[in-house]
């Protein structure tokens, strides 16, 4: 049942309005049969209290079956299903954005539901066992009518995290009766209250370790590097290129950063080279953004703080120059607005008017990598400018393993395979080369890039 919190939202929400509806419906139906019942002379005993139990158990059932079924488009998925337990913990950990924790917890919460409703509404599922089997079943039936379909596919870590969720429930509901039973001064058993939370512990213990370590390590994480082993007993790993036996010490860097009144003094920069100054009162500033105006001009320069970054637009229409400009010509109306192009950057026209620098190397001090690309008009003038050009610092150099132990952990599967269509039963490298790559954290560290068929690549981590 695993989904994005957003993607999950836009199915559930719907979801929800149509199993209230259908709630209502049996809930009318069933209180004319109870009403019929009644006129026969029948003694009926109705429990307000499990009618609406019982509509939150069938309207959270619904809610899921909607929401991970019939709101999903039938689809041929090529992989069907992952019996590899923790993958998406792995990838988690990999990747280390909050979108792939968000997920891991909503799966586990959408089980929780469960876990409380079949205990408050059924005395036989107080026994731990029962409750904890139908959240697995319930679980199970799900994946495979997923799997079934075509509308998803069978995890095991969907089902590890629902039922997960359900133990959770299951002990959220005994602390909960229990405290309930106290206060109505009733006997109560410690016993079972503080085994039943043993889930929710574990869970909690679990990610506060996953998170105090990562916080700990030095580096960030890589999501180039492998989080799940892939079959190699039929594939044959052919090299056309020589693969060095030799390590080395590489660097790795660390962008950049600059404070608000760095960007404020560019900006101000930038303005009087138009004889212009600031707008204070067009300014925006957040954590994560910067936007100056111009006050008689109205040139705007847009700052992505996170990414160091600018872009920069001028008044007017653009007017594309329809003559060829020459890279002097194009970088001496970018060195206008005092910003400086790279020596080693590559010179090439996008469009009519339109035109780039663009860089990717690095030295023993700095890495540096990206593009400055502009708009100009028939004047000669901006129309627009992008500064997407990011400066790395070296942080400190550590020990890289060889091309040849890279290609070892190739052939052995341990790689991920995020960035290949499909895995044949060859794979041919036809070239490697050391790059750089942004880890969890902001580092910039060396990987190696093997280059196979169909332009798919191949990357390992190169830090021993």
């Amino acid at each position: 049942m695993q989904m994005g919190l957003t993607e999950f939202l836009r199915l559930a929400i719907p979801s929800i309005g149509l199993a209230g509806l259908i709630v209502l419906i049996v809930g009318g139906i069933y209180g004319f049969y109870l009403l019929y019942q009644k006129k026969q002379g029948k003694d009926i005993h109705c429990s307000i209290k499990k009618l609406i139990l019982s509509g939150m158990l069938i309207g959270y059932v619904i809610v899921v079956i909607l929401a991970t079924l019939t709101s999903r488009s039938h689809f041929s998925y090529e992989q069907k299903f992952s019996f590899e337990l923790f993958s998406s913990y792995r990838m988690a950990i990999n990747h280390f954005q909050l979108r792939e924790w968000r997920n891991i917890i909503l799966n586990i919460i959408m089980g929780v539901p469960l876990g409380i409703l079949l205990p408050c509404l059924f005395e036989k599922m107080r026994h731990w066992w029962l409750t904890y089997l139908s959240g697995l079943l319930f679980t199970l039936l799900i994946e495979t009518t997923q799997l079934i379909t075509h509308r998803g596919i069978f995890e095991m870590d969907d089902i590890l995290n629902n039922t997960l969720g359900c133990m959770i429930g299951f002990g959220l509901f005994i602390l909960s009766h229990t405290l309930y039973q106290k206060a109505k001064k009733k006997p109560i058993k410690l016993r079972p209250v503080i085994i039943s939370q043993f889930p929710l512990i574990l869970t909690i213990l679990s990610f506060v370790y996953i998170f105090i370590s990562y916080s700990y390590q030095e580096l960030g994480n890589l999501t180039q590097a492998y989080y799940k082993k892939a079959d190699m007993s039929h594939i044959e790993v052919i090299s056309h290129v020589p693969l060095s036996h030799q390590t080395s010490s590489q660097p790795v860097y660390k962008i950049k950063t600059y404070s608000d009144e760095d960007y404020n003094t560019l900006a101000k920069t930038i303005f009087q080279k138009h004889q212009d100054i600031i707008d204070d009162k067009k300014t925006e500033i957040n954590n994560h953004n910067i936007s100056f105006v111009s006050k008689n001009k109205d040139i705007n320069i847009f700052i992505d703080k996170q990414e160091a970054t600018m872009d920069i637009t001028y008044p007017g229409e653009f007017q594309p120059n329809t003559q060829n400009l020459s890279w002097q010509e194009v970088k001496k109306i970018i060195e206008k607005e005092g910003i400086s192009i790279p020596e080693q950057a590559t010179f090439t026209q996008i469009d009519t008017g339109t035109y780039e620098f663009s860089i990717n190397t690095n030295t023993s001090q700095q890495y540096i990598q990206g593009y400055i690309s502009v708009q100009i008009n028939q004047d000669h003038s901006l129309s627009s400018l992008s500064y997407q050009i990011n400066s790395y610092d070296i942080y400190k150099s550590y020990p890289i393993i060889s091309e040849k132990q890279a290609f070892q952990y190739i052939k052995e599967g341990q790689f991920n395979q995020d960035w290949m269509l499909s895995l044949d039963n060859e794979i041919i490298i036809h070239s490697i080369k050391l790059v750089y790559r942004e880890d969890s954290k902001g580092y910039y560290q060396p990987v190696y890039q093997f280059g196979i068929e169909n332009d798919q690549l191949i990357y390992i981590p190169a830090i021993q």
